[in-house]
This record gives structure tokens, C-alpha cells and sequence, in this order.
């Protein structure tokens, strides 16, 4: 009876070690925030805008990439973009943008649901798509300047 306390015991902490090694380290940043951009995006999205040197983001190279889905309006300014679309920007070290740095996404709240950032969230994240903290009201706030008419979005296709 007791080795098979015991072998149950070893069992159920060698599950829970197992449970508690499986996690994804991309999806969260230790609070509980997962990544909404998807960790295959930079082959699942399509680049709306290709890769070029920014002022905004720390003066780096961009891409901008969105959903199959969100593309086109995107790329023929059909605002406002549709609740859940994502907007991804990769950001680069390099002038080929092939060494990524991290993302800054926004993504289209419910109308209605954040008047203050015009109904938009923003998350920074690193190279491995790890949250990392953002002040919503600053993106807003860059946002709100440069984009008259085009939904919060100030990058040109």
C-alpha cells in the first residue's frame, strides 16, 4: 500500500510538472495577457505594406501585415475596418527586414466599446511574440493625429 502511495504521489507531481512545462512562453507575459496576433502571422498574413524604413517605432524598418480577410480593405481604405481585424507591424533591426524585433499590433474593438482610443487596442510585443507592456492611450494618441478619415490607421499601403 505504500509503494503505491508513493508511485501515485510521484505520478500526479511528475503531471503537474508536466502541466506547468507545457505552456507556451509566446503567448503570455507572466500576467495573464496573451499575444492576439497569431505566432504564425509573418506567413499567414498578407503584407499590405512592404518593408520600409519608419520614423515612427523608434525609426526602424516595417512591415505591415493583416488577415487574408482585412487586406483589401486595407489596402483600398474601406474604413471602418471591421470588428477583430488585426493590423501587425513587424518591426526590424535590418533594411531587408529580416530580423525581427518585435510587433506593434492594433486591433478593431465593438463600436462603441473604447471611444477614448476610437475603439481600438494596441499590444507591444517582443521577437517572440511575448506581451510587453504599452500605454493605450499613447498609441491612441499618435493615432488620433494622423488619421483623419482612415480609422486609426496611419500607415499608407
Amino acid at each position: 500500500m505504500k509503494v503505491a502511495g508513493s508511485i501515485c504521489v510521484l505520478y500526479l507531481g511528475s503531471a503537474l510538472l508536466v502541466a506547468a512545462c507545457d505552456s507556451d512562453p509566446g503567448d503570455s507575459n507572466g500576467s495573464g495577457e496573451t499575444s492576439f496576433v497569431p505566432k504564425d502571422f509573418l506567413s499567414e498574413y498578407v503584407e499590405v505594406r512592404n518593408c520600409r524604413f519608419s520614423i515612427e517605432h523608434d525609426s526602424i524598418n516595417i512591415r505591415v501585415l493583416t488577415s487574408s480577410e482585412h487586406a483589401v480593405a486595407f489596402t483600398d481604405g474601406i474604413y471602418p475596418f471591421p470588428e477583430g481585424t488585426i493590423i501587425a507591424k513587424a518591426e526590424y533591426d535590418d533594411m531587408n527586414c529580416s530580423e525581427l524585433l518585435g510587433v506593434t499590433a492594433m486591433r478593431r474593438l465593438a463600436t462603441g466599446t473604447s471611444p477614448e482610443t476610437g475603439d481600438w487596442e494596441w499590444q507591444r510585443l517582443d521577437a517572440e511574440l511575448v506581451p510587453q507592456s504599452i500605454d493605450q492611450k499613447t498609441c491612441a494618441g499618435c493615432h488620433t493625429g494622423c488619421t483623419e478619415g482612415r480609422d486609426m490607421t496611419c500607415t499608407n499601403p
